[in-house]
Parts: structure tokens; sequence; C-alpha cells
């Protein structure tokens, strides 16, 4: 880009006078227009059968030379290759003589644009409520209880259970092992004479529960109760006091609660009313007809849960 410059500047700076030192001209042509060389260029122009060539020679030996058809063109030549020569001299003198200087290290921070949150699409109301409400767990619980309460139906006794079931989203299903006391009751039409009965039960119930997985919970449910009843018979008059045992089956229908005192232990509740399928009669040798057992079912449980 300097040489450019500078060739510019020798062009429109070229001197008036008829012929400059160090030319040489035997064709005559530069007299009329001279190229203005000096500061150690010459410019050898010859004219032969093909046209003019023209040589520019520097003081370093270094030269430059090509030919032309015409003076013009011979003139014209002349002036470029003497610019150029000037300016590779300029070029030259304006390099420096040791290595460049360090490029001083500049600190630039690069701040980032602020992220814009995305906008997600409107929903519609039932959609957004939908989504905006916690779902029901629907992955299986264990659980374990052990409960202890009240029951009418064959007698009128305490009862203890123990069972085990799981829980699956809002379904809740069980399985125990219920031992109702022995029940006692005074013979009819015999004097200081008794029978007691005792029940041994399995009882399985499923429920719908409300809330489950939650701290509390209520939930409704159906129970069908299958096992033995024993019955023994002592006091006067009575000739055979072995125990008997006969079949007792009864269906429920109740409500269960529970309320977590820990992630895995809760306090459990429930209350059953139902019918006795299997009603016996008992009766004591020597005594006649001894007792019936209702035909109806009512219990009442509390106890505690433990859940895996």
């Amino acid at each position: 880009m300097a040489a450019l410059c500078v060739a510019a500047a020798a062009l429109s700076a070229l001197p008036a006078r008829a012929q400059d030192a160090g030319s040489n001209d035997p064709s005559g042509c530069l007299r009329a227009s001279p190229v203005g060389v000096g500061d150690g260029l010459a410019v050898l122009v010859a004219r032969d059968a093909r046209g003019y060539s023209v040589r520019v020679v520097t003081a370093d030996g270094r030269e430059r030379a090509l030919r032309a058809a015409t003076c013009a063109q011979a003139r014209n030549a002349a002036r470029v290759v003497v610019a150029l020569a000037r300016a590779d001299e300029v070029d030259a003198q304006a390099l420096p003589a040791g290595p460049p200087p360090p490029v001083p290290e500049v600190a630039t921070t690069v701040r980032m644009p602020a992220r814009t949150p995305r906008r997600e699409a409107a929903l519609p109301p039932a959609v957004a409520r939908r989504r905006s409400e916690p779902r029901e767990r629907t992955d299986l619980r264990w659980h374990v209880t052990a409960s202890g309460g009240l029951a009418v139906g064959p007698g009128v006794a305490p009862e203890a259970a123990l069972g085990a079931g799981l829980t699956a989203g809002a379904v809740r299903l069980d399985l125990a092992a219920v031992m109702r006391a022995p029940d006692a009751q005074a013979v009819r039409g015999a004097v200081d004479a008794t029978t007691e009965v005792r029940a041994w039960l399995g009882r399985a119930r499923v429920c719908g529960v409300l809330g489950a997985g939650a701290r509390a919970s209520l939930g409704v449910c159906a129970s069908l109760e299958l096992g033995a009843l024993e019955a023994t018979a002592s006091g006067a008059g009575v000739t055979s006091q072995g125990p008997r045992t006969t079949v007792w089956a009864a269906s429920t229908g109740g409500v269960t609660a529970s309320v977590a005192l820990a992630p895995s232990l809760a306090v459990v509740g429930e209350l059953d009313v139902g019918v006795a399928w299997s009603r016996p009669q008992l009766a004591v040798e020597g005594a006649g007809a001894a007792r019936a057992t209702p035909g109806y079912v009512v219990g009442a449980r509390a106890g505690l849960e433990l859940r895996l």
C-alpha cells in the first residue's frame, strides 16, 4: 500500500526540466516530457525496429525493463517504473532495524446477555388444574398390623389380630389371623352349669382409601370372616364336658382410619357391622338347649401398623 502511495506521489510531482541527470535517451523520446529521474536512478530509452525499450537502473544495481510501441507509451512506462523504484527505496528505509515492539495485552471483559426465561404456552384451566394437583402414589407398599378390640358374634368377647397387607394406590388389602377370647354364659335349665365359646378366625379385608400415602387417611371396607368355634360346658348336671367344634362364617362392611406417627409407623382404627352366615345352636347333654349364636356381627378394633 505504501508503494502505491509513493508511486502516485511520484507521478503527480514530476519536475519540469527538459532532461534530468542520469537519463540516457538516444531516441529523443523523453526530451519533450521528462520522467524526473535522479537520486541514483538512471533511465535508458532506446528505439529499434520493434518500437521503444525502457530500462531503469537503481543505485544498488537493480534494474527494471519494459517495451512500448510508441513514444507516448514509452514515456508513461518510464514514469511508472521510476515511481515503483522510488517506492521500493522508501519502503526499505521505513522498515525498522530491530524486532517490532511488543503489543501490550489488554484485558477484555465479555458480558454474556442475560438469559430470558422461556415462556410456556398458557394451558386450559382444566389441564392446568390437573397438573397442579398432586398425583396419588401408585407404587406398592407393604404393612404389618397388630390390633385388639371387642367383638359381638358368636359371643361378646375381646379379640386380638395380627395381619399383613399391601396398599396399591387407593386400594388396600389385608389378611389377618384373629383369636376371640372365650365367652361364658350360664346354661338355661341347669344349676351352676356354664358354656364357653371361643373363635379362631381368618379375616380378608379390602378397602378403598382416601388419602393413601398421606399423614391421615380414611377408607370404606368390606370383610369376610371364616373360622371355627370351639364350645365347652361345665357344671352340675353336665354329662359330657369335652370341647365341640363347628364352622363360623360372616361378612361385614365398615370404615377404617389411620394417622401416621412416623414415615413407617401409624395408628389404625376399624369399625365393622355385618351378618353371620352360620348360626350354630349349642346344646349340653343332660341340660338340653344351652345357647344360640346371634345372626349379626359387630366389631371395633385399634392397633399399630408398621409400614415397610
